[in-house]
């Protein structure tokens, strides 16, 4: 939910927030290591201002979010974590270069670490089961880093730098432990969708695509689709891009989303495709099922349905005689005049593509893909039909 702690739910606290003790504490290392030069307080200005300006608009944006705007915040704060390492040496070097010892810049590291530990125990516990391997490296490595600040900082351990520094580089990796192995965690998982990528185990649902989990045959089907290319340019043809991100993510077929991104964008209609297949390019067709357009489209094909917008009440004025139910008298009111026709040119093509072409049987292997995917059809030699069913729609939209 938007809010000022949106960052810090279960959705988001496990993509970018790792690190934000440590960025807290870099920043103002920097700023005051800095701050007698402004050339040198540019960088700190635009590195926190990068990052503020996305927490404010991602943190109050409403609508659609997914997880992975939040990777646009990363290099701001990577950006500062160095910086703040950088600025925390300058000023323990400083400090020593004063016979004094560097208490307060110990003190700080050992801080940060601590927070930066306990942040990151947070963050996993909420997902028990995932990689619970990362808690115990995180205590022991940054549990080492912090008795090194603190014994610097209380028994004057500073007389054996390289101990010190060690012992900090020790507790820095530590805590780049979780964040790297969920980072990692997805690569050669197929369960994690090309389409919405996202680290670390999945928190709600963002939906499937095909071709997105390991186990659902999806390569049977990619390695069916390759033995059948003649040529071809694409292997298949899907309705929107979201439904062919897997297969082409994954299993690296060439697949034509006919509707764009969601399946509404007008990129093509029926007499386009029907040239495609008949110039050899596009052989192989994925048709999902969809109740609402399987309705639609039946009462475009079979009776040709037409209501009149101003009808007398208790009649329905068709161009066939068939008996129209009330709830469909409803939905014909609604619609006025106009034919109830799949609403994208995608969803046409479709539903063309499902009248007149040859549905394919498909291994059993193939199964779980198809309850996603729905229907496979082969339009090899159907172009004259998909001609003819393009003409058709458009005597229908234009009423001849």
């Amino acid at each position: 939910m938007p809010g000022p702690l949106r960052f810090f739910g279960p959705a988001l606290a496990g993509q970018v927030t790792w690190l934000f003790p440590l960025v807290l504490v870099g920043a103002a290392a920097t700023t005051w290591a800095a701050r007698r030069s402004a050339r040198a307080l540019a960088p700190v200005a635009l590195w926190a201002g990068w990052l503020a300006l996305y927490g404010v608009v991602f943190s109050t944006a409403q609508g659609i979010f997914h997880a992975y705007y939040s990777s646009v915040m990363v290099p701001a704060i990577a950006a500062l974590v160095g910086m703040g390492v950088a600025a925390g040496r300058t000023l323990a070097a400083a400090t020593r270069a004063r016979a004094a010892r560097p208490t307060g810049v110990l003190v700080a590291v050992g801080v940060a670490l601590t927070a930066t530990a306990a942040w990151q125990l947070v963050v996993t516990g909420r997902t028990p089961g995932f990689y619970d391997w990362t808690r115990p490296i995180l205590v022991v490595l940054v549990g080492a880093g912090v008795v090194a600040c603190v014994g610097a900082a209380a028994f004057g351990a500073v007389r054996h730098p390289r101990l010190v520094v060690a012992g900090l580089v020790v507790g820095l990796a530590g805590t780049l432990v979780a964040p790297t192995a969920w980072a990692v965690s997805g690569l050669g998982h197929r369960s994690h969708n090309a389409t919405l990528p996202q680290a670390g185990p999945r928190i709600g649902t963002s939906g499937l695509s095909f071709g997105s989990q390991g186990s659902d045959g999806a390569a049977d089907l990619a390695a069916y689709l390759r033995g059948r290319n003649q040529g071809e340019t694409w292997d298949l043809a899907t309705d929107n891009a979201q439904q062919a991100s897997g297969l082409i993510a994954y299993d690296r077929l060439s697949v034509m989303a006919l509707g764009g991104f969601n399946g509404h964008d007008p990129a093509t209609d029926v007499a386009k495709v029907a040239d495609l297949v008949a110039e050899r390019r596009l052989r192989f067709f994925a048709v999902a099922p969809d109740p609402i357009a399987a309705l639609t489209a039946f009462f475009h094909r079979a009776v040709h349905v037409r209501f009149a917008a101003n009808a007398p009440a208790g009649s329905h004025a068709t161009s066939a005689t068939v008996a129209v139910p009330a709830s469909l008298a409803l939905v014909a009111r609604l619609h006025g005049s106009r034919p109830l026709v799949p609403s994208s040119p995608a969803a046409r093509v479709l539903d063309s593509v499902a009248e007149v072409c040859r549905p394919v049987r498909l291994p059993a292997s193939v199964g779980p893909t198809t309850a996603r995917i729905g229907t496979l059809y082969d339009c090899r030699g159907r172009a004259p039909a998909l001609r003819r069913s393009a003409r058709q729609w458009e005597r229908g939209r234009s009423g001849r």
